[in-house]
Order: structure tokens, then C-alpha cells, then sequence
């Protein structure tokens, strides 16, 4: 697995001067072997329409797991993570 998450949040803390600086949207998972492994996820929005085709007010979000690392392409082996 690759390690891209853990080079692009130095690289951004070592930007920024601030060693707490975090990115959004990384999980964790304990892999088969017991170690942590980290991976991309995201979100997004949208409003349901009514039955007259109008859109509601609130809007929905939901999630998903990237397949991928989106920094260089490796497929993540996320094995039987469970994912909601």
C-alpha cells in the first residue's frame, strides 16, 4: 500500500509551519497483518426532488471509499473494511 497520505500531510504541515495541520477526508483501518493502513474517502450533497419534480430544501449527504489513492493511482487493499 502506498504511503502518499502520510508524504502529503508532512509536505502540507511542513508549508504551512503548523505541525497539527490535518487533511480532510483520511480514514484508518487495521489491515490482515495488524497494521494501520490509511486511505482516501469523501463526501458529497445533493437534494432530493419531491414528487413534482421541485427539489427539497435540505439536501442529503452520503459518502464513499475510494478505490484508489487519488495521488498515485495504487489500488488500496482494504481487504473486509466495512465501510458506512
Amino acid at each position: 500500500m502506498c504511503d502518499c497520505v502520510e508524504k502529503i500531510i508532512e509536505l502540507l504541515q511542513e508549508n504551512c509551519g503548523d505541525n497539527e495541520a490535518k487533511m480532510n477526508g483520511v480514514s484508518f483501518c487495521i489491515g490482515n497483518n495488524n497494521q494501520i493502513q490509511t486511505f482516501m474517502t469523501g463526501s458529497y450533497s445533493f437534494r432530493k426532488k419531491t414528487k413534482t419534480g421541485e427539489f427539497y430544501k435540505n439536501k442529503t449527504t452520503d459518502s464513499v471509499v475510494f478505490s484508489f489513492c487519488p495521488f498515485c493511482g495504487e489500488k488500496y487493499n482494504l481487504g473486509d473494511v466495512k465501510t458506512t
